[in-house]
């Protein structure tokens, strides 16, 4: 528990840290289109929603680049140097020592030519059929992407994949599906503040 708040304290010393909580306390769903665009501003239909996609774009824009910054620090961690240098002076000896034993050889050229071998995209018969499923893969990929950013709070889950895989589409992709969710909680917003106010 001691070591929670020391962390805790050293990453509140950086003012990043600080404005994305800041940030993260002007929730677009439950603050900004509520009390901010609508209550405050007075904006309605159209302009609502252009104000509030616009608004989350921006939003995300900030989580896209704090989370850059955040991988950043924790990499320049010293636990973070410290499991790179143990790994570097492991070395490749130990690694090639073990794999030389016939055991070892026989199960990768099992492997090779009864599993990986019939998908190997150079030398496979079904060229043509692996190309169609790897596009099919990507089409499918991305919908699922899309599907699950357009739920609040889980969005989080692919944005933060694309942005550990640095996968441009995707991160897009969950772009566009926070400007659509963010849209239709401003239409949402709009029809009940006619009922409540």
């Amino acid at each position: 528990m001691k070591n929670r708040g020391k962390n805790i304290r050293r990453w509140l010393q950086f003012k990043e840290t600080r404005i994305a909580a800041i940030v993260t306390l002007f929730n677009m769903e439950l603050v900004v289109i509520p009390f901010i665009l609508k209550g405050f501003l007075g904006l309605e239909g159209a302009v609502l929603k252009m104000a509030a996609g616009s608004w989350a774009t921006a939003e995300l824009s900030f989580w896209y680049w704090f989370s850059g910054w955040a991988f950043k620090i924790m990499r320049e961690s010293e636990p973070i140097k410290e499991a790179a240098l143990i790994i570097k002076s492991a070395g490749k000896k130990e690694f090639v020592e073990v794999r030389n034993t016939t055991l070892a050889q026989r199960l990768d050229e099992w492997i090779y030519k009864h599993i990986m071998g019939h998908f190997d995209l150079e030398s496979g018969p079904h060229k043509k059929f692996f190309i169609f499923l790897k596009g099919l893969g990507y089409v499918f990929g991305l919908l699922a992407i899309f599907v699950v950013s357009i739920f609040p709070v889980i969005w989080f889950v692919p944005f933060t994949i694309c942005r550990w895989a640095d996968w441009k589409v995707g991160i897009s992709v969950v772009f566009v599906a926070n400007f659509v969710r963010n849209v239709g909680f401003a239409e949402a917003w709009d029809r009940v503040w006619v009922f409540l106010f």
